[in-house]
């Protein structure tokens, strides 16, 4: 039997627990929690707990009373976007300590969820082997994947299974057009979010003071970033977290000159931060999500271009209420 404790706070091995299964995401950490508190989010840990008191699984869901723009997370959460009214978002959970109880866990979040009558998105974790695909009715399940590269594999596999005629040409046409890569440092996030504002992009940030906050939160449980230039022009940038050794991209930017002069940083920025995962020993390198049976023509670009990294398709699933 499986109860379960919500809590506006966590206890003090929250973050600890996680690193303990192979679910652990930085998405579910209390300092995403607090980083996206500053943008208007506020947290529910919720705890699954066995007929002896022990957790057997967590999962961080997230409220927001005006969905907008919410940072990281924001190209996930597809049909709530700018939706009004209070809004829950769950991103790779729930994390599961004990695969023993999987049934039960799923059960008794689909009778918490119907008790609350929320209006919710949340997302399966990639290596869960989709399991919150079994929730069922009232919920709905939506197809989507990733693509995830296995870093643990030989460096020069990785290479070759990336497409020969598009990412290792751009690689390489990058890196003889004098584009370099800069690791970023907190005094880089507030140039990276410039080149956001000057593309068009719109950021969750409404000071310079909260943005450097936000990084703050999120610097300790692996948020980091890379800079392309061209010589001391800023061109491009990514940033990715790395939390429990699984790289997640997000928050890609390119300017207008690199648009224009085909510099193509996009590519050498994503190859460059691979290759330092692969130093750091870091076990995946997610893509950040494709779906691949849409018929809209922006996603079928978006699922075409990832594809030709070489990671392989796996499932994450979103359910919606």
């Amino acid at each position: 039997m499986i109860s379960i404790d919500i809590q506006n706070f966590p206890d003090s091995k929250w973050n600890e627990r996680l690193l303990t299964s192979k679910l652990g995401t930085v998405y579910q950490t209390k300092n995403f929690a607090d980083a996206q508190s500053l943008i208007g989010g506020t947290p529910n840990y919720i705890s699954f707990l066995n007929e002896t008191g022990k957790i057997v699984a967590q999962l961080l869901i997230i409220s927001y009373s005006k969905f907008q723009n919410k940072g990281s997370i924001g190209k996930i959460l597809g049909k709530f976007s700018g939706s009004k009214g209070q809004t829950y978002i769950w991103v790779y959970g729930p994390v599961v300590f004990d695969f023993d109880y999987s049934l039960e866990i799923i059960q008794s979040l689909k009778n918490f969820l119907i008790s609350k009558k929320w209006k919710f998105q949340g997302s399966n974790h990639p290596l869960s082997n989709e399991f919150l695909s079994e929730i069922g009715e009232p919920f709905k399940i939506q197809d989507r994947s990733t693509f995830l590269i296995n870093l643990l594999n030989d460096k020069e596999d990785i290479w070759n299974k990336m497409d020969k005629h598009s990412v290792r040409k751009n690689i390489s046409r990058s890196e003889s057009r004098g584009v370099t890569i800069k690791k970023m440092v907190k005094s880089d996030f507030l140039l990276y979010l410039k080149l956001f504002e000057e593309t068009g992009k719109v950021t969750p940030f409404t000071s310079d003071e909260i943005a450097e906050n936000w990084w703050e939160q999120m610097k300790p449980v692996g948020h980091n970033g890379f800079l392309a230039y061209q010589d001391t022009s800023l061109v491009g940038a990514m940033a990715i977290t790395t939390f429990n050794d699984y790289v997640n991209e997000f928050g890609i930017v390119r300017s207008s000159q690199d648009y224009t002069e085909k510099l193509y940083s996009q590519d050498l920025l994503k190859w460059k931060i691979i290759d330092w995962s692969i130093f750091e020993n870091f076990r995946y390198y997610d893509l950040t999500g494709v779906f691949p049976n849409s018929s809209d023509q922006k996603e079928i670009g978006i699922y075409r271009y990832k594809k030709k990294w070489g990671g392989e398709l796996t499932k994450c699933s979103l359910i919606t209420s």
